[in-house]
């Protein structure tokens, strides 16, 4: 297990992806990774076709998924359920959606943002239960740092372009976390707006970008001094924040109204509302994770109340269609990689 885990996250896969390239213009295969975080388990569907070509046990809650830079291992938490935290994260081979390993965090509990590392070979968890973040190697399991937040609800983390700070949501305190990676420290804490939940960066790592669930707001903060720059309004419930890969829009979903707020970096005004829909339901979709391809061409929203995935064209902010997911749909994932296993 340890050796396939080794190969999977190898330097080779990604210099043959880099030569792939995919501003060359040669087709590559993708895979969606999906969390179902009611079903306990982990999807893999084809893009091309939308077809959900496998199903994998995961843990209890596996509401995060993350993806290894050369897009070979999906990493999903085990956040547990109402009776039981979880305390995992499970490592996943793509092409063959065979898992690798199942890291245990021991009385980090209830881990729930996750994100590699640029070098592949480590992930930055949140964990609830402990109020922490926690730096982990994959391949061994081992936990490199442990840095208390001090804070309730250490729920989503982003992080700088260099991958040197870490910022984390807390929902329970209204506010973010900012971490040194490097040294292990917790350098400030952030006041935010109500149920500061949804996180991101902009690629040029300028300004932190945060929701806030329970004031229907987005605010944004500069990224040197951590000073507010603007409140936008958004629609109800605003869940989850993401950047276009050129950074020039912002995609907000709105959990209890059903729509994603599209808003103009620039000029810092919503000039979008798009409404979902699904294949057997109009309204309660629940929209949550948002991930844009790595083009910028499309955005994927899973609909944890339908089992779906909505997909919407970003040129014209029209949802155009809709992948089958499993139950309580949540966390995404993107591989270039074909999925070469089936169901």
């Amino acid at each position: 297990m340890g050796n396939g885990l080794a190969r999977a996250l190898s330097v080779g896969a990604i210099i043959c992806l880099s030569a792939l390239g995919f501003s060359s213009g040669i087709a590559v295969a993708q895979t969606l990774v999906v969390g179902n975080k009611t079903a306990d388990t982990l999807g893999f569907i084809d893009i091309s076709s939308g077809e959900m070509r496998a199903v994998r046990a995961t843990g209890h809650g596996p509401h995060e998924v993350a993806i290894s830079p050369d897009g070979t291992v999906a990493a999903v938490v085990s956040y547990g359920s109402a009776k039981q935290a979880g305390h995992t994260i499970g490592l996943f081979d793509v092409q063959s959606a065979t898992p690798l390993k199942v890291i245990d965090l021991g009385k980090h509990t209830k881990p729930h943002g996750l994100l590699w590392m640029p070098d592949g070979e480590r992930l930055v968890i949140t964990a609830e239960g402990s109020g922490s973040l926690l730096l982990v190697k994959a391949q061994t399991g081992e936990i490199q740092h442990v840095i208390a937040t001090g804070q309730s609800g250490s729920h989503m983390v982003a992080l700088s372009p260099d991958a040197r700070l870490a910022y984390i949501s807390n929902l329970g305190s209204n506010s973010f976390t900012v971490i040194d990676l490097e040294t292990g420290k917790r350098l400030t804490t952030i006041k935010a707006g109500l149920e500061t939940e949804g996180i991101a960066v902009t690629p040029d790592g300028r300004e932190i970008w945060v929701s806030n669930r329970a004031a229907d707001t987005v605010t944004l903060f500069d990224a040197d001094g951590y000073e507010p720059l603007a409140i936008i309004e958004t629609g109800e419930m605003p869940i989850r924040v993401a950047i276009s890969p050129d950074g020039r829009f912002a995609a907000v979903s709105n959990a209890r109204d059903s729509t994603i707020s599209v808003i103009d970096t620039e000029s810092r005004t919503v000039i979008q509302t798009i409404p979902l829909s699904s294949s057997g339901q109009a309204a309660a979709l629940m929209p949550v994770t948002l991930l844009f391809s790595p083009d910028g061409t499309r955005l994927y929203a899973a609909l944890t109340n339908v089992a779906e995935i909505a997909v919407i064209d970003t040129a014209t902010w029209r949802q155009t269609g809709h992948f089958k997911a499993g139950a309580g749909s949540d966390g995404l994932g993107w591989s270039p990689l074909a999925l070469l296993a089936e169901k």
